[in-house]
């Protein structure tokens, strides 16, 4: 637990079994400029990775499973940047407070390149939250992926997946101004791909339909901000690596990719840094691949929740111990939007003209490439994580957290704007993409 702290480093480190004061596992209470990469939390009683008031902080590279809670929470927290984070498997402990990632009363956050599966309740959840920017988000085989509630208003959202919710794909309740853009993947989501409620003029998506047709590659929103080009009927089945088959080499504790609770001692140790434990169960994505590991299914009252096998047989459940390694980069078979990918390589190399602007609650605004994001601590640009003019940057194929491994190779030159763009960026990619 950091208080009061700032202008520090937490890189590198592997956080299990933990629960701070009911509070979480990295906490950081009332700090500024600190920088936390590289970090993986694993079978925390409470939240993961905390910010309480707290601003101004970079989070880079953050796996966060099997969490009792949030994977990621944020309160009263602002002008933070979250970069290529990860969370799996986490519960929600009776509340509304399970969720991959909580954005409460914070504004003007940035969250890029996001990975948000196999959550029992919510994957990204924003409540009182105005003027936040979401860029590359994936939420899939959650209870609803986007929960966006209670005055969370003037958000720009570019390029989203929700698929595979066993609720909702995006929800909007009482929310006003908000902009979606690029891509909106939808499909296979229960209830509805969109729902709309108690909405001012302008949610930002029609109710259930998502647009005004709800047609594949529409891009018409009546009385909205939105200019998303829709995609329907997609599945997340064939995105990801997924369950893991064979022995990982790093791993003591897996045979063959598997494990009951009794025989796992090695939580933290993996191949790749995308790899966590979680519950097996059946074909991804299937509602008991959801949270922890070990977890209590099918019990009556589905209010309750049973943290341990005695109480889970109390409530008539099935006490759950079916470890699986799972892998979240990106399969080189994806192809689950009517045959093309969902996730990998969708995203073009931009032009100098492909921007987009996003206003902070100042009225202060930010233009930034799409598809790309701003290379940090290279001495060059403000390090706020997009990629602005006279910057270096990385290009982002993907839509999630992962982009790609190996070098920093060219990824092709970039023509300076005559028309208003940007100006003097330098573009790279990772040498490759996938598996």
């Amino acid at each position: 637990m950091w208080e009061s702290v700032s202008n520090s480093v937490i890189h590198a480190m592997k956080v299990y079994g933990t629960g701070l004061g009911g509070a979480g596992s990295i906490v950081l209470q009332n700090s500024i400029n600190n920088k936390i990469s590289n970090i993986s939390i694993v079978n925390a009683n409470e939240h993961g990775l905390v910010l309480n008031e707290s601003s101004s902080n970079t989070i880079l590279y953050v796996m966060s499973t099997n969490i009792g809670n949030a994977g990621v929470y944020l309160l009263d927290s602002h002008k933070n940047l979250l970069n290529g984070i990860t969370t799996a498997n986490n519960d929600n402990a009776s509340n509304r407070d399970g969720a991959g990632i909580i954005i409460e009363s914070s504004n003007n956050n940035t969250v890029v390149d996001s990975t948000i599966v196999n959550n029992r309740l919510g994957g990204i959840s924003l409540s009182n939250s105005p003027n936040n920017l979401l860029v590359n988000t994936v939420g899939s085989n959650n209870y609803t992926s986007f929960y966006i509630t209670n005055n969370s208003n003037k958000l720009t959202f570019l390029n989203l997946v929700a698929t595979n919710n066993s609720r909702h794909g995006i929800y909007l309740n009482n929310v006003n101004e908000n902009y979606f853009s690029g891509i909106l993947k939808v499909g296979n989501n229960v209830d509805t791909n969109c729902s709309v409620e108690n909405a001012p003029a302008s949610p930002g998506l029609i109710p259930t339909l998502c647009t005004d047709t709800g047609l594949d590659g529409s891009r018409a929103y009546a009385g909205q901000l939105s200019d998303a080009i829709l995609e329907i009927d997609v599945t997340s089945s064939l995105s990801f690596i997924g369950k893991v088959l064979f022995d990982d080499p790093a791993n003591s504790s897996d045979i063959n990719g598997g494990a009951t609770v009794t025989q796992l001692d090695d939580w933290l140790n993996f191949e790749n840094s995308y790899r966590s434990w979680g519950l097996d169960g059946d074909s991804y994505p299937a509602i008991n691949n959801k949270g922890p590991l070990p977890s209590c299914d099918n019990y009556g009252n589905t209010n309750q929740t049973a943290t341990n096998e005695t109480d889970c047989l109390a409530y008539g459940g099935i006490w759950r111990t079916d470890g699986r390694i799972w892998d979240w980069s990106l399969a080189l078979g994806d192809n689950g939007d009517n045959g093309s990918p969902v996730l990998h390589e969708v995203l073009s190399l931009p032009s100098a003209d492909d921007t987009i602007t996003h206003t902070w609650s100042d009225t202060s605004s930010t233009t930034f490439l799409k598809h790309a994001v701003e290379i940090l601590g290279d001495a060059v640009g403000n390090d706020n994580g997009l990629c602005e003019s006279n910057e270096a940057c990385i290009f982002t194929p993907n839509i999630g957290a992962y982009q790609g491994e190996g070098e920093l190779i060219p990824a092709g030159p970039i023509v300076d704007s005559i028309s208003g763009g940007l100006t003097g960026v330098i573009l790279y990619r990772y040498e490759t993409n996938g598996h």
